[in-house]
């Protein structure tokens, strides 16, 4: 039975790594299950799943995740069309995938690689390795969003300083003006 969702757990600010939120991606209702299995044990909390393909996209939009696990073989759409959808949607290419795999040959490990993702685990699962992968694909995500943060900051500081020096500028003006006067 599905738990409520935490309130807090779709704030973008300085949630603890189990509250980020994570989409799975798999055909197989099993490992679905699985995943989020694992992922509960461990305290995540914002998980969703997708078991169609096809509809990947919109729940990505609707969701915003930090991080997809995304399984290579599915009917419909592959896990590489995903892949290229979810890099080119909104130019986000710092969202973290793992690919879920069964297949460890080393052209499909590149390919993977090559198509930008960040990770990849293979099939069967093991637990250690998926609860590390995630961890780490999350801390990376939420250090990128740490520093988009400080750069927004700075940007608007910097908009409102080269404000204020015009209106400095005004004013020296205005006083100058008038002194003369």
């Amino acid at each position: 039975m599905p738990q409520p969702e935490p309130e807090n757990c779709w704030r973008p600010d300085a949630r603890p790594l189990t509250e980020m939120k994570i989409l799975i991606v798999d055909d197989d209702p099993a490992n679905v299950e699985l995943l989020q299995a694992i992922l509960a044990d461990a305290g995540f909390r914002c998980t969703k799943s997708v078991t169609d393909s096809r509809c990947t996209m919109v729940v990505t939009k609707d969701l915003q995740p930090d991080l997809v696990l995304l399984d290579l073989t599915m009917p419909h759409v592959d896990g590489f069309t995903v892949i290229d959808s979810l890099r080119g949607a909104d130019g986000d290419l710092v969202l973290p995938i793992i690919v879920l795999t069964g297949d460890c040959d080393p052209k499909t490990k590149l390919r993977v690689l090559q198509a930008g993702v960040t990770d990849f685990l293979t099939k069967p699962f093991d637990l250690a390795e998926v609860l590390a992968r995630v961890t780490n694909s999350l801390k990376s995500r939420r250090r990128y969003q740490l520093v988009e943060d400080h750069r927004a900051a700075l940007e608007s500081a910097r908009a409102n300083a080269l404000k204020l020096r015009g209106e400095l500028w005004e004013l020296q003006s205005t006083r100058t003006s008038q002194v003369v006067m």
